[in-house]
């Protein structure tokens, strides 16, 4: 396929996808400061590592997020000059307010590396103590530095120091293998913390069992900085709740939100007081399109294409003949071939009846279902 034909299919398929995306901007009526930064509404997206990239952040941001935050980069990364730790921080105008997040486990790496993140121009610059996964742990980074407080508090502080322009946030767990969410959270705020966001779970917990919301409430009574509250919002009524349970000023959408960026219209409808918008197959498929033909303008074909395929599996994840659309498009390197396979499933979709395809398969919007697993993970 020539590169013009490609160009216009790419197009076609963004047209597509903002047609069939819901959108419904955050209540400017509502604002919470973290520093100089107002971000209005209620619902941010979390980091997640192997997900939020930058076409994954616009639709989010675009849909009606009321910020997003980049992957988590190391330090180490930054200071180096790594190509592709830099390029996880590529950003465009229309996602602000954009949060980078870092992590690292020596003070003056990460004082180096906050530095050169700022320059970049992202509106804030959010220090990772929350990841659980063993690769970052054994680095004694992420959730590691929550067994070493004082550490933390040597990083987080040099993390400040660095910043000339940028508010400095925390995102935290509620613990190693017991709570120490307020000893925490004290810590950070004493060393100039602009917000902290905490996840309900331990890092032993991984992604098992229920967030614990009791833990942000007792962070939301212990400090006077916002608290954004992040664990099991997989729809408008969870957002609701947490907020309502725990006094947290924002919510943060992690897994809730892969494959299903739109949940953010939905949200910040419910909270207007509107029914939130329906998202039928055929539309999510489309925005999956668009997804994947944005992918394309700033990547490699074939790393766009494989690049896609988590993605694709997440939008797609209990739509019917889902599983073997999958194989097929799973076998294509070709983007002319995955777009027209998309094109076709897309078809197919729109003759199914929304009640019917509801009764024959159960669905309740399972993209929302919180027993999804896969390799990737929130940070």
């Amino acid at each position: 396929m020539n590169p013009g034909a490609l160009d216009h299919q790419l197009e076609s398929a963004i047209a597509r996808g903002l047609a069939a995306l819901p959108v419904v901007p955050p209540a400017a009526s509502r604002v919470v400061r973290i520093g100089s930064v107002p971000i209005y509404g209620h619902a941010v997206l979390a980091p997640m590592s192997g997900v939020c990239e930058q076409p994954f952040r616009w639709i989010c941001r675009r849909a009606g997020a009321s910020a997003v935050y980049t992957e988590f980069v190391s330090s180490d990364g930054i200071v180096r000059d790594n190509r592709h730790t830099e390029q996880m921080l590529v950003f465009s105008e229309d996602e602000r307010p954009v949060a980078a997040q870092l992590f690292g486990s020596d003070p003056s790496v990460v004082f180096d590396a906050l530095q050169k993140i700022e320059s970049m121009g992202v509106d804030i610059v959010d220090v990772n103590f929350g990841c659980p996964v063993r690769k970052v742990v054994k680095r004694d980074a992420g959730s590691a530095l929550l067994k070493n407080p004082e550490l933390l508090g040597r990083i987080f502080r040099a993390a400040v120091d660095a910043a000339r322009r940028v508010p400095v946030t925390a995102k935290i767990r509620s613990g190693w293998q017991s709570v120490n969410a307020r000893e925490i959270a004290t810590i950070v705020e004493a060393n100039g913390a602009a917000a902290i966001a905490v996840h309900g779970r331990t890092q032993a917990m991984g992604y098992s069992g229920r967030a614990d919301w009791g833990v942000i409430r007792a962070v939301k009574e212990t400090v006077t900085i916002p608290v954004i509250g992040n664990g099991d919002v997989f729809s408008p009524a969870a957002a609701a709740q947490m907020l309502n349970q725990t006094g947290c000023d924002l919510v943060m959408v992690a897994r809730g939100a892969r494959g299903a960026p739109w949940l953010f219209a939905q949200i910040n409808a419910a909270f207007a007081g509107e029914s939130p918008p329906n998202v039928k197959w055929a539309q999510r498929v489309q925005i999956a399109a668009m997804h994947l033909a944005l992918l394309l303008r700033q990547r490699t074909e074939l790393t766009a294409v494989r690049s896609f395929r988590k993605h694709l599996g997440f939008y797609t994840r209990g739509a019917p003949d889902s599983a073997t659309f999958r194989r097929e498009v799973f076998r294509c390197d070709s983007a002319n071939e995955v777009l027209a396979r998309i094109i076709d499933y897309s078809e197919f979709l729109a003759q199914i009846d929304e009640e019917v395809a509801q009764s024959r398969w159960g669905h309740t919007c399972d993209t929302q279902n919180p027993s999804i697993t896969s390799m990737e993970y929130d940070t």
